[in-house]
């Protein structure tokens, strides 16, 4: 089974892939997985993206107003890639994923077998665990092919530990892939420790596009200008959901102390999120409303820009698979301050491409981001340091081919999930 000739199925929600037709700020995470696909679709010879799209009740008010950014074309093209949206019952119940789960393989599996008896497919991937995950292996199972699923951060971090229910839905799917693909080497180790017997489970860095350098080419202090960071001033950011879980609390503390040493600092928080209004609330009453911005969801294009106007990105997290932020702010060769969690420490390399400090330490956050302001060498050398290790590891161009060698020998081999294991 050789490049070319490879037809790769994909089940992925409408969450981590969007429809095209809606603004690129939506489900800005989902774009990671559209422009990996995009790339692959180029070294295959087919790809279809199954991704469920949930069943709006019209006649219930609140539900269908929640559910309807999710409403999209039935099928959809996205270059070369066929999209197609079957309905599913969206059981959203948090400590009850195994229902969502089935409810999603159901609708899969029954259009999976049309599209299979069309374009007849060697493989078969479900990004994120473990909805998406479980049907593509449900698919799999039904059609006969190797399953490869995604895990990325949160699904095995919090989700998968949010109830007995969920735990034990994640280690079936994990049992029944053929091969478990994570975002890093912290979460294929946290994988492990779930399923211990577990020998197919191996990290494998999607990387991001480096492209989006080059998407604005405007100067630094036209984007500077562009966002209100006067010449003189210090731009302090963050990128991610305003939500506990991020860090974003922290933010705002080590923001409070900072503005208090630097009056010229500014600062971002960049993204969406259920505690934005509770966060805008708690700025102003800090007083810092002219001085702390939330920019709410934006779209690729802008946060791209507000990478390159800043001075350092501050990422405060409490979990994370792999952040893509800081990937994408050492790309910009934008010093980094983050938390030791999870895979962070994989792109940031404590004193060599940024700073670490431990989750929730406020006082070790505003230490970290002093020094990266007060020297200047050492937050370039970490930058530049930052931009080669995602040159050369976190590069989704070169990353693509790696991911297409790994499905080409589970479609020649659906044994082989362990062997492609141990190599890492």
């Amino acid at each position: 089974m050789k490049g070319k000739r490879m037809r790769v199925l994909v089940v992925a929600s409408v969450h981590t892939f969007p429809a095209h037709s809606r603004r690129a700020g939506d489900a800005f995470a989902g774009s990671f997985l559209a422009r990996l696909l995009d790339r692959l679709a180029d070294l295959v010879d087919k790809i279809v993206v199954v991704s469920p799209r949930p069943w709006v009740p019209r006649h219930i008010p609140h539900i269908s107003r929640r559910l309807a950014k999710y409403d999209c074309p039935p099928t959809e093209r996205r270059a070369r890639i066929l999209v197609a949206r079957p309905r599913f019952l969206p059981l959203y119940l948090m400590r009850h994923r195994n229902l969502l789960s089935r409810s999603m393989a159901c609708a899969s599996r029954r259009l999976a077998g049309r599209l299979h008896r069309k374009y007849g497919f060697d493989v078969v991937l479900g990004y994120t665990f473990p909805s998406s995950a479980y049907a593509a292996v449900a698919v799999g199972e039904a059609l006969g092919i190797p399953s490869v699923t995604f895990a990325t951060g949160s699904d095995i971090n919090l989700l998968a530990m949010v109830s007995a229910a969920n735990m034990r839905i994640t280690r079936k799917t994990v049992r029944r892939s053929s091969l478990v693909l994570t975002n890093s080497k912290a979460l294929a180790g946290k994988v492990r420790e779930y399923c211990p017997d577990a020998q197919h489970v191996r990290p494998f860095y999607k990387g991001i596009d480096l492209g989006f350098l080059r998407e604005s080419t405007e100067s630094r202090n036209a984007l500077r200008e562009r966002y209100g960071i006067g010449p003189d001033e210090k731009c302090l950011i963050t990128i991610g959901r305003v939500m506990r879980a991020k860090g974003v609390w922290e933010f705002l503390e080590a923001f409070k102390a900072l503005a208090l040493r630097y009056p010229n600092l500014r600062g971002m928080m960049v993204g969406p999120g259920p505690e934005l209004e509770a966060m805008r609330r708690a700025i102003g009453d800090a007083g810092l409303r002219d001085r702390l911005e939330l920019t709410g969801e934006m779209d690729r294009a802008d946060v791209g820009r507000i990478i390159k106007a800043a001075d350092v990105m501050l990422f405060p997290t409490h979990h994370e698979g792999l952040p893509n932020a800081v990937q994408e702010a050492l790309a910009a060769e934008l010093p980094v301050v983050a938390t030791d969690v999870d895979g962070n420490p994989e792109v940031v390399i404590h004193e060599k491409t940024g700073l670490l400090v431990p989750k929730g330490d406020v006082p070790a956050m505003v230490q970290a981001v002093t020094r990266m302001i007060e020297d200047a060498d050492f937050a370039r050398r970490t930058a530049r340091e930052g931009r080669k290790l995602v040159e050369e590891v976190f590069n989704a161009d070169k990353n693509v081919y790696v991911l297409r060698s790994i499905l080409e020998r589970l479609a020649a081999d659906p044994d082989a999930g362990p062997r492609i294991a141990a190599e890492v």
